[in-house]
């Protein structure tokens, strides 16, 4: 992996582990008592201290198989996202405010990584604006600035955020390598994001919204095609080309109460 920072980098390491722990718990159990994302969200919760990670981190190359040895580089964790980024994000939305001049689209030369990132604005759990750079970002932090102005005050499909605007969510991620997909169930939702190619048609759907809509693989996958414009059961054609990648995500208000 080129140029990330040692925080997003033990981020990517940690997550594996969740890889490893499911994969046990299917090799172990014949029926999974419930959906594969709630299994990372329990896991989460059980281990957000630093010290639980850092042991996590020691157990990742006894755990994972050395043929994953890419999967540790590329795979992420939502509770290790450093605050710095959100802080960042955030900051740059607010400098928005303070331009004597439209904020344009910002775009930076893609870099040699197979790292992306996004940012979504949410107002009252509707999406209010969104952008993506989906590969090529070789650090994080200005990137995720970028993308913040951009989904604030360049989204045409919704006018540019105002100051005056309260219930803000500022919701960012960290997306890993899109690695092609053997078949619609080889993903975990929550822990993926999904891409959709078919018919000169594409889209991507990003991980947290499988768990802020409750929503399993099937559904996860309809609402990809119906993205794309394409009938809700587009991911179900064989000439479907399915991409999945890990996801570093989180969110918070964007203003201080």
């Amino acid at each position: 992996m080129a140029g990330g920072s040692p925080a997003v980098d033990t981020a990517l390491k940690v997550e594996a582990v969740y890889v490893c722990l499911v994969h046990v718990w299917i090799m172990t159990s014949d029926a999974l008592p419930f959906k594969l994302y709630n299994i990372k969200v329990v896991i989460s919760n059980l281990i957000r201290k630093q010290l639980a990670a850092i042991i996590l981190i020691l157990l990742t190359s006894a755990c994972v198989p050395k043929e994953e040895n890419e999967l540790i580089e590329q795979a992420a964790c939502r509770f290790l996202l450093p605050e710095e980024l959100l802080e960042g994000a955030r900051s740059s939305i607010l400098e928005g405010f303070n331009s004597s001049r439209p904020v344009e689209n910002e775009l930076i030369p893609s870099g040699n990584s197979n790292l992306g990132v996004f940012v979504r604005l949410k107002k009252e759990n509707e999406e209010r604006g969104c952008f993506t750079f989906y590969r090529g970002v070789d650090a994080p932090e200005p990137w995720l600035s970028a993308a913040s102005r951009n989904a604030a005050f360049t989204d045409s499909r919704y006018p540019p955020l105002s100051p005056d605007e309260t219930g803000i969510t500022l919701e960012i991620a960290v997306i890993g390598e899109l690695v092609r997909m053997s078949d619609p169930d080889d993903f975990i939702p929550g822990f993926h994001t999904v891409l959709i190619r078919l018919d000169g048609r594409q889209a991507i759907l990003q991980a947290p919204l499988a768990v802020q809509r409750n929503l399993d693989g099937e559904a996860f996958l309809t609402m990809l095609s119906a993205k794309a414009g394409l009938s809700p059961r587009a991911w179900r054609n064989p000439a479907a080309e399915l991409y999945r990648a890990p996801t570093i995500w989180t969110e918070a208000p964007l203003y201080y109460q």
